[in-house]
């Protein structure tokens, strides 16, 4: 795969991943349980530390730490604005976000990458298709 194609897909993934960010944390502030709410934070957490391991790869002089929940919001105000975080997003715009990620990621990983990127890629992949397994289950577990 040419640098110049990788990198746009990376891009798109990464674009991905901040909108599905974004999701997990509304649904966290919305969630009925304890237990949701600790779902959803800990995806949006996933996503952010997903987005810097692709940009730690991407450009190590510029390698991110990671975010801590209360970083992760403060860094979803400063981008978004707070108005972001009240928007009205489903379950179902959840997944269409979890199919185009894992469609961008499968993508990829038929093609010739970088060393360090393969094992991220998969890692990722298996996260998130366990994360769809784990959501379906709590929401029925905590169904109004």
């Amino acid at each position: 795969m040419k640098n110049t194609v990788l990198f746009e897909c990376l891009r798109q993934l990464i674009r991905v991943y901040v909108f599905s960010e974004e999701q997990y944390l509304y649904a966290s502030v919305r969630a009925n349980s304890p237990t949701m709410k600790f779902f959803f934070e800990e995806r949006a957490i996933e996503r952010d530390q997903f987005i810097d391991d692709i940009e730690r790869g991407l450009d190590a002089e510029s390698a991110g730490k990671g975010k801590t929940l209360t970083q992760l919001y403060a860094w979803h105000t400063h981008s978004y604005g707070k108005a972001s975080l009240k928007n009205i997003i489903t379950d179902m715009e959840i997944f269409v976000f979890v199919e185009k990620a894992l469609e961008i990621v499968d993508c990829l990983l038929s093609e010739e990458l970088p060393q360090w990127l393969r094992p991220v890629l998969r890692s990722q992949l298996s996260k998130v298709e366990s994360n769809v397994v784990s959501m379906v289950y709590l929401k029925t577990l905590f169904k109004n």
